[in-house]
């Protein structure tokens, strides 16, 4: 599967502008605005995560919400809520994309894959402080 600006656009247009921010408060609708300034930096990003295999931990956080079952007779029962993970808009956007096969550039190992995969300075940058 190639990674280019097409596909990394048509998922974040799947991607929900309703949907609640992860950990770093920056929604899909945040995420879309920084596509519109500069999508090749964002692909750029998704590809280098996808194949050096890196997952940033700052993007394997999720922030738990308890919410009530609607129609629960008494709300003071643990069974009458559920428990909503909100992760990370940039962590599910690279995850969207993941093979699902788990092949093995999702695992390949650094410099060799980071020199093929024309990604600018500032953007390598920026994954080396993610990580």
């Amino acid at each position: 599967m190639a990674i280019d600006q097409s596909l990394v656009g048509r998922i974040l247009a799947g991607c929900s502008n309703q949907s609640a921010p992860g950990e770093d408060r920056m929604g899909a609708e945040v995420v879309k605005l920084l596509w519109q300034w500069d999508p090749e930096r964002i692909t750029n990003l998704a590809r280098l995560c996808i194949q050096v295999g890196v997952h940033p931990e700052c993007w394997k956080t999720a922030k738990g919400i308890v919410i009530p079952k609607p129609g629960k007779p008494d709300y003071r029962q643990v069974r009458a809520h559920r428990v909503i993970a909100l992760l990370d808009s940039l962590g599910k956007l690279v995850e969207r994309q993941r093979p699902t096969s788990s092949p093995t550039n999702w695992n390949a190992k650094g410099a060799s894959m980071m020199a093929n995969t024309g990604v600018d300075a500032d953007a390598l940058a920026l994954m080396r402080s993610l990580s």
